[in-house]
Order: structure tokens, then C-alpha cells, then sequence
């Protein structure tokens, strides 16, 4: 498969996850389903956080931007070492929360099937 249909591909992958994720309160759940939904958007958090990283890396260490974007990547990485609670609701706001914050990583730092860097 050539890079940049790879590339897409992934890119589909993660934004079907995330559509998904975004559409469990419109339909009840089990907490399995809800359990199989955190573990996928969990492993997209883990392939997007080296990217986001990575530009952290590039920035003054200590300077306003620095800070935020760690500040909110740590957030994303404690975020998603979380268990999904004891309820079913606490379940399905913590999916809808890994959503969230896999899409803000895929608008920020998904690879261009062009090739070129990630962007802020």
C-alpha cells in the first residue's frame, strides 16, 4: 500500500472511531461495547501523542505555548489511562471524552497524505 493511502486509511480509521464515540448516547450501550470503543480511540491517542509530542519538543521550553500544549497532552495522556468508571454512565462520558480529545489530536497533529508536517 503506498504511504499516502496509507496514511488516509488511518486517517478514515480514526475519524470512523470517533463518529462512532460520538454516537453512544443516542443508543444504549452495553458497558462491553463501551469498554471495546475506549480501548480503540485509546490506541489512537497512543499513535497521535508521539507527533504532538514531538512539536512540544520544538517549542521554548517554559514559554506560554510550550505550557499549554503540554499542559493539555498530559491532560489527553492522563485522560486515557483512566478506567471507564463503575456505571454505564460514567462509561459513556468517559468514550465521548476520549473522542474528544482524539479528534483534537487528529486536527492538530494527523499526518498530511501529502507528506508535509502536521500543523497547529
Amino acid at each position: 500500500m503506498h504511504a499516502n493511502a496509507e496514511t488516509e486509511a488511518a486517517i478514515a480509521r480514526w475519524q470512523s472511531s470517533i463518529d462512532r464515540a460520538r454516537q453512544v448516547s443516542s443508543g444504549t450501550r452495553s458497558r462491553d461495547e463501551l469498554s471495546e470503543l475506549a480501548s480503540v480511540l485509546r490506541d489512537h491517542i497512543a499513535e497521535l501523542l508521539p507527533t504532538a509530542r514531538a512539536e512540544a519538543g520544538r517549542l521554548w521550553r517554559g514559554g506560554t505555548d510550550w505550557y499549554r500544549l503540554t499542559a493539555r497532552l498530559d491532560s489527553i495522556q492522563r485522560h486515557a489511562a483512566r478506567g471507564l468508571g463503575s456505571g454505564v454512565l460514567t462509561a459513556h462520558v468517559h468514550v465521548r471524552l476520549l473522542a474528544l480529545d482524539c479528534q483534537w489530536l487528529l486536527e492538530h497533529y494527523a499526518p498530511d497524505p501529502a507528506g508535509a508536517e502536521p500543523t497547529r
